[in-house]
């Protein structure tokens, strides 16, 4: 003779159920960010120049430290100078890198050697200096022959736009958790790579002929793409 389930006791098993699903689809779905082949892995020595960017860890004694990666990924990424005095987005100029200072002696912007990163030279403060970058959900990056690009997400799908003649086309995409996120997209120095920032905080580079994307670096802040010298 066959045992009829307490009806308590099924309505507590369905929400034991209910509940177990949905805490798998919170911890989960929102770590199962899409997976792109690694540069570092599979190096590329045709992708063109460096990517600078600051990121918060513990060499910089809760500070931020400023790295430096190959955009090829021939090299691992190299931290050329750290410190809770460092803020605001690098620059790339003739081939130095600069970062600002931000201490008891005010607001200053230093420009590093990418190799060894030494100081090369220093610039006194001026207004916007220290001030962190703002966020690009929708970034855009514009480059008079190649055209302009920016990012597009939504519901965890995203989107690489390049517009050129008045016509815009996606170039790359990719899905993950609904609150996956691209921005920050920026040309290489070369006109035929993207870079792109995405929320799982890596830095992504983006074959805009074909839309082949790879990643980078990993634990990266927005990356700025410079030429070697």
């Amino acid at each position: 003779m066959s045992r009829r389930l307490d009806p308590r006791a099924a309505a507590a098993v369905a929400v034991v159920l209910v509940g177990g699903t949905l805490a798998a689809i919170l911890v989960f779905g929102r770590l199962s960010y899409p997976s792109f082949p690694s540069l570092q892995e599979r190096p590329d020595p045709s992708v063109p120049g460096l990517v600078a960017y600051l990121h918060w860890d513990e060499r910089g004694d809760d500070g931020a430290c400023l790295y430096v990666v190959p955009a090829s990924g021939e090299e691992p990424p190299r931290s050329l100078r750290c410190g809770q005095e460092l803020s605001g987005q690098p620059l790339w100029s003739g081939g130095e890198v600069a970062v600002d200072v931000h201490d008891r002696a005010g607001v200053r912007r230093l420009w590093l050697d990418p190799s060894s990163g030494e100081v090369v030279r220093e610039e006194a403060a001026r207004d916007g200096m220290g001030e962190p970058p703002r966020p690009l959900p929708q970034g855009s990056s514009s480059s008079a022959a190649a055209g302009e690009l920016r990012t597009r997400s939504r519901d965890g799908r995203v989107e690489l736009l390049l517009r050129r003649g008045g016509a815009e086309q996606a170039v790359a995409t990719a899905s993950g958790p609904r609150d996956y996120h691209w921005w920050s997209a920026a040309w290489s120095p070369d006109g035929r790579y993207a870079l792109v920032t995405d929320s799982a905080q890596r830095l992504l580079v983006v074959r805009v002929a074909d839309g082949l994307v790879r990643l980078l670096a990993e634990d990266a802040g927005e990356g700025v793409w410079g030429r070697a010298r």
